[in-house]
């Protein structure tokens, strides 16, 4: 064999073996999803229980936690038609983030009517996540 037609043959095979990048992106959204589902639980339930210490803390690291959810999220190339639906979810995450932020820094003051306030905008921009989130997993599972 001709040693041009065992490059090109070479590069067929590495080609064929290469991940495309809405397959890389469907492959590795469903651990991002499951993060986002397993914190929202997680702060559902320690809104419920915890006292002000307890929530600036974890909250605190809540926000961290979703924040590095987010960078996994925005380093996958999404695939042009779940583009729009990728942002939405990048958007909706950093509201939480900011509400998750919020309810630490009121806690921590123990401001009782800024925790309630920013507790109440962290259940709306949860609700837009997990609709967001809902969303981008149903297209990309298609």
């Amino acid at each position: 064999m001709p040693r041009l037609a065992r490059v090109l043959l070479l590069c067929l095979a590495l080609t064929a073996c290469e991940q495309s990048s809405e397959d890389r992106y469907k492959e590795e959204l469903p651990p991002i999803d499951r993060g986002l589902v397993a914190l929202s639980d997680d702060v559902g339930e320690e809104l419920r229980r915890a006292d002000d210490a307890t929530l600036a803390q974890r909250f605190a690291l809540y926000a961290r936690r979703l924040g590095r959810l987010r960078d996994r999220l925005d380093e996958l190339e999404p695939p042009d038609g779940l583009v729009g639906d990728h942002q939405r979810v990048l958007a909706a995450i950093g509201a939480v983030r900011g509400e998750l932020a919020d309810v630490a820094a009121a806690a921590q003051r123990g401001d009782a009517g800024a925790a309630g306030t920013a507790a109440t905008g962290l259940v709306r921009a949860g609700a837009r996540l997990d609709q967001a989130r809902a969303g981008l997993a149903r297209e990309v599972g298609r």
